[in-house]
């Protein structure tokens, strides 16, 4: 039940929202009984940290299995920046899901069993795109005052901005003639050229 509770509730806040979704909604939706959401989750932020963890579990697969084929540290931070735009193209409502639970999910409850998978899920991936960047300097690839961690943090808000565009600076792009492939494109490269020595 857990896992319908789980797809239901992803479904109905990619297409209603955050603010849309309910757990009687979910309940009705999933064909429970309106507090068997509540027997798996103790409110509407728990259910929605659990399917971010989710989602942000199925998009940390994706870059796993991308980073795994390659061997140099900066072959393996392009391959996990690489899998975010896979993980877009492949699964577009599941971007529209997560897009709108970053944006209003409250991520301060640290007793809450959800919140704490999510971190400890987070920073799994830190520690794996940090441990890329520790081996990209080894080689010589990366500049050796670089932070690993940091870097790591970065790269993460940094790919959300460069696919998560504002409405802002869409008009500016229109206006400069930035199509979406050159905005990704010059994004990547300045990643990559705020770290890497060559």
């Amino acid at each position: 039940r857990r896992d319908r509770i789980l797809d239901v509730a992803e479904r109905l806040i990619a297409m209603e929202g955050v603010g849309g979704m309910t757990m009687e909604s979910v309940a009705k939706a999933a064909d429970v009984a309106v507090g068997t959401p509540y027997l798996h989750f103790k409110n509407k932020n728990a259910l929605c940290i659990a399917v971010m963890a989710r989602l942000l579990r199925l998009a940390g697969v994706m870059a796993r299995e991308q980073a795994a084929r390659c061997e140099t540290g900066s072959e393996k931070l392009l391959a996990y920046r690489k899998a975010t735009s896979d993980f877009i193209i492949k699964y577009p409502e599941k971007w529209k899901a997560l897009r709108e639970l970053r944006q209003h999910t409250d991520f301060t409850d640290e007793g809450d069993v959800e919140t704490a998978r999510l971190a400890e899920l987070f920073n799994q991936s830190v520690l794996s795109v940090a441990g890329f960047y520790r081996q990209a300097i080894k080689e010589g690839t990366v500049r050796p005052d670089v932070d690993p961690e940091v870097a790591a943090l970065f790269v993460y808000q940094a790919l959300i901005l460069s696919v998560d565009i504002p409405p802002y600076i869409m008009v500016a792009m229109k206006v400069n003639g930035i199509t979406p492939k050159r905005w990704l494109e010059g994004t990547d490269n300045l990643l990559t050229m705020a770290t890497h020595v060559k």
